[in-house]
């Protein structure tokens, strides 16, 4: 299956300000393993993220909004925030090949729209983390097979339970 992943708030934590690059960025609990086993399920993994957005980094004009209301364009501020977008994405680029070498297939560099072909979207937004059992759910789910499907089932029925 293609799955199409989020970032900020699906893989990593937004615990920080947006313009806050010093600090590093965190797996959300149980995403790494996650992604690991979708992999080695043979699922095909798409990064896509607002960090990509090309209206934000490259051209203004990429915004359908921006250019059928020119009054709502504010033209100082994006050229004032074009090299944060660019330096957010760079940050994303950097974490994913650092921590996750060779787990994502494509990664979105804003050029191509919103992926067709995908089976399953993974974002903390439309997923609802805070419903479900998060990355734990995904990958008892969607993951590779577990070695004790026991003890496997088990913790997933915890976790269906919650606290």
């Amino acid at each position: 299956m293609i799955i199409a992943v989020d970032f900020d708030g699906t893989v990593v934590s937004q615990e920080h300000p947006y313009d806050e690059l010093e600090t590093p960025l965190t797996f959300l609990p149980g995403a790494q393993e996650a992604l690991l086993s979708l992999k080695r399920a043979g699922h095909v993994l798409l990064l896509y993220s607002a960090r990509s957005n090309l209206a934000l980094r490259v051209d203004w004009r990429r915004n359908p909004v921006w250019v059928a209301r020119p009054d709502l364009f504010d033209r100082a501020w994006w050229q004032a925030h074009r090299p944060l977008a660019e330096a957010r994405y760079q940050q994303m680029l950097d974490f994913v090949q650092q921590e996750l070498p060779g787990v994502f297939d494509a990664i979105d560099d804003g050029s191509q729209g919103k992926p067709t072909g995908v089976g399953l979207f993974l974002d903390d937004r439309a997923f609802g983390w805070s419903y479900t059992g998060g990355w734990e759910e995904v990958q008892y789910l969607y993951g590779e097979p577990p070695e004790d499907a026991t003890e496997t089932a088990a913790a997933h029925q915890e976790v269906r339970r919650g606290p």
